[in-house]
């Protein structure tokens, strides 16, 4: 139930309110009287009053609700008044029925203050995180983001729990390199004496040009900090001890999108020819005019890209080889082709699909938060400084004496817990470890969180202050969540939210939904009496093809429509040349060797297998062996449509029986349709009609109770609107801090 309560406050606010609002939204304001009077937010648009109770709903409620329902204000502002009167009537509605379930006492049922302790339990640490990990982190990554760097550098490895002697030796040899670069030498020759990292033979250092979330954080974070020019270093990653130098820093540039097409180049001097010759051919073709995702389909040797048109994707620099990189980002137009390449792959031409263009940090959020989520590190970074935050906030304090006090009544022959398990005297289990915010943490509440985490190795000291970091990160992370509705308003409000769609949904499921059931026999009655409503129209059953190539939909049209095959031919010659090949393998098979059986067995199941195949197929085969979306137990079938139900059953709905669809393009997608059958308009029996009986018959009684139950609502209240105010909605001026009153 907790995940469909997520939605509730949401869908509770679409029904009561947007439906009502949809009907008159699109009459322009002009066709009301001007505003004559700018009032501030704060200004009361309506008063609800039963007995002592009173509310008060703003004009910054109102707007703020109504926005709900809206892309943006300008939208909103180009509503009629009588929009904003109906929505504002629902939205009063709604206010009643939170207060009945109030009045019933609904905010103190058992089922509602579990759901609400289950909802913020699951919500609040997530909260927190996302506000002051993710969102530090992901802006840090967008500002870097925005600029490209060019940088050498020099790396001493040294594993992050080497023992000091491993680290004292890397830190004196990053010592000596860093002497030899402020003596003058050049960059390139020290990192070639110095640096361990494999690739200083090739590059003599030279990262060339990359951006943020590309590299380790704590490397991106010291080279964004170096100035172009300085040596900076050495400083620390997982790696090792690294010195950098920043060479250039300038704006990012923007990924693009290209496809290739690859012949490899094999190992001898004349396999490379042959290559080279083949590309030459394949290049000339394209200067001719043939279409590059042709050429990519049938003869690029990269069988990653080949079935997509050669489409690699969206790349940037610093993602792929060099020599192909270079080229790539060489071409300035969309559909400017290359010329040949080679790489250590082969040989490429190359074509500019697109560029993206720099985008906004609301409009690569998600981009960069996926980022940081494949950044474990950088996570631990930012909720480390969340860490540090919160203790001075909370006036952390630490005992130094804690931790050797409990190293020194460790039992080190014991294993696992055990270990813990033993420790005396009790006055060091009863030892501050630490403590804020006036909550006290001892050694043994210490010991009690080790438990799940020891293991049986040997502990040392670092190892106890590492569990008590991490046992300090927890508390302080979980006191602070339950703070959150006074450090931030907008979780406030998503609690209060999600309370009134909780009340409101349980106060309308007793009040109204309850009541509503059908059982079969009430479905039966109701389905005799509205049995001529219960109609199918004319009904087409449709197959498809799907594929997110267009070249390829095109030739499967040619071979379904025009009885022509161009894909994956199987000539009686080539049968002839394979079985040739396969005999003659078979004879060259010597007997007695190890593996004669098994090659033999191969080599005749091969030749059994060979067979002509140069006929066009079917619409169900050609589903089957090249459709994205081929269901294994409907095949091609999509389904029985009436008009209006399906949209590409209604783009074919007038075609004959059997006929099949030019190419369509739908959801970046290309589709063959072919109309299965026809089906004329009919009754539907009662087991067909079914659902939609249950359907109809609750949705009216639910309408009637409803109706009934607002109505009774509205008697017992008195309801105040200023509609002045409510006219003024959207060119509102800023709100004041003493409220309005009318």
């Amino acid at each position: 139930m907790t995940n469909f309560y997520a939605r509730l406050y949401t869908l509770a606010l679409c029904l009561l309110l947007t439906s009502a609002v949809s009907i008159v939204f699109s009459a322009c304001r002009s066709t009301d009287s001007a505003v004559s009077t700018t009032y501030n937010r704060d200004a009361i648009v309506a008063i609800i009053r039963q007995g002592d109770w009173q509310t008060q709903i703003t004009l910054a409620e109102f707007e703020d609700r109504y926005l709900e329902t809206r892309r943006s204000a300008q939208e909103a502002r180009q509503d009629s008044l009588a929009a904003y009167r109906e929505f504002l009537e629902r939205y009063i509605d709604f206010k009643l029925k939170v207060k009945d379930a109030l009045d019933k006492g609904l905010d103190k049922d058992p089922e509602v203050l579990r759901e609400l302790r289950e909802y913020r339990n699951q919500l609040a640490q997530p909260y927190l995180i996302e506000r002051e990990v993710y969102e530090n982190g992901i802006r840090d990554l967008y500002e870097k983001r925005k600029y490209e760097i060019d940088a050498s550098h020099i790396l001493i490895f040294v594993a992050p729990d080497a023992a000091p002697a491993d680290t004292q030796r890397a830190y004196q040899k990053i010592q000596e390199a860093l002497r030899a670069l402020q003596g003058g030498a050049p960059f390139d020759s020290v990192a070639r004496r110095y640096s361990e990292d494999p690739s200083v033979a090739q590059n003599g250092g030279r990262l060339g040009y990359f951006t943020g979330g590309m590299m380790v954080h704590q490397f991106e974070d010291a080279v964004y900090a170096a100035k172009v020019g300085e040596l900076y270093g050495p400083f620390r990653t997982r790696f090792g001890y690294h010195l950098v130098k920043v060479w250039d820093k300038r704006p990012r540039t923007p990924d693009i999108r290209a496809a290739h097409i690859l012949v490899q180049c094999g190992s001898s001097a004349d396999d490379t020819l042959k290559a080279y010759q083949k590309i030459r051919a394949l290049y000339d073709s394209l200067q001719q005019g043939r279409d590059f995702a042709e050429l990519a389909r049938l003869y690029s040797e990269d069988p990653s890209t080949a079935s997509r048109d050669g489409d690699i994707g969206f790349f940037g620099l610093g993602r792929t080889v060099k020599p192909f990189e270079e080229a790539a980002f060489a071409l300035k137009n969309i559909g400017d082709i290359s010329p040949i390449i080679r790489s250590p792959f082969g040989y490429h031409i190359i074509k500019l699909l697109d560029r993206k263009m720099p985008k906004s940090f609301e409009e690569e959020r998600e981009e960069l938060k996926s980022m940081l989520r494949r950044d474990p590190e950088k996570i631990n970074a930012e909720t480390a400084k969340l860490t540090a935050r919160l203790k001075k906030l909370h006036g952390y304090y630490e005992n130094p004496a804690a931790i050797s006090a409990l190293y020194a009544a460790l039992d080190t022959t014991a294993e696992g817990y055990a270990k813990l398990e033993s420790i005396s005297p009790d006055s060091v289990r009863r030892m501050l470890c630490f403590a804020f915010a006036q909550k006290r943490y001892t050694i043994d509440s210490l010991l009690s969180y080790m438990r799940t985490f020891v293991g049986k190795r040997k502990l040392t000291e670092k190892d106890l202050i590492a569990y008590r970091d991490s046992y300090a990160q927890r508390e302080l992370i979980d006191y602070e969540t339950t703070l959150l509705e006074t450090r931030y308003p907008e979780f406030a409000k998503l609690m209060r939210d999600y309370t009134d769609g909780i009340l409101l949904f349980t106060v309308s499921e007793r009040t109204v939904w309850n009541k509503s059931n059908a059982n079969d026999s009430i479905a039966r009655a109701y389905f005799d009496i509205h049995r001529d409503e219960f109609q199918f129209g004319e009904r087409v059953q449709i197959s498809q093809i799907v594929s997110s190539s267009k070249s390829l939909i095109e030739q499967l049209r040619e071979e379904l429509v025009e009885k022509r095959r161009t894909l994956d031919l199987v000539s009686a010659d080539s049968v002839r040349q394979a079985r040739a090949a396969i005999r003659t393998a078979l004879a060259q098979l010597k007997r007695g060797t190890k593996d004669y059986a098994s090659k033999r067995d191969s080599l005749l199941r091969q030749l059994s297998s060979l067979k002509v195949d140069d006929q066009p197929r079917s619409f169900e085969v050609l589903a089957q062996r090249y459709s994205e979306k081929y269901d294994t137990v409907n095949g091609a079938k999509v389904g029985l449509f009436q008009k209006g139900e399906n949209i590409l059953a209604d783009i074919v709905f007038q075609s004959e029986p059997g006929s099949i669809s030019a190419p369509i393009t739908f959801e970046d997608r290309y589709y063959l349709i072919r109309l299965d059958r026809r089906e004329p308009a009919r009754p539907k029996t009662f087991e067909e009609a079914l659902p939609e009986i249950y359907s109809r018959y609750q949705d009216e009684q639910n309408r009637k109770l409803e109706a009934a139950w607002v109505e009774a609502l509205r008697r017992k209240s008195q309801i105040q609107v200023f509609e002045e105010v409510l006219r003024s909605a959207f060119y509102s001026a800023s709100p004041t801090q003493t409220a309005m009153t009318k």
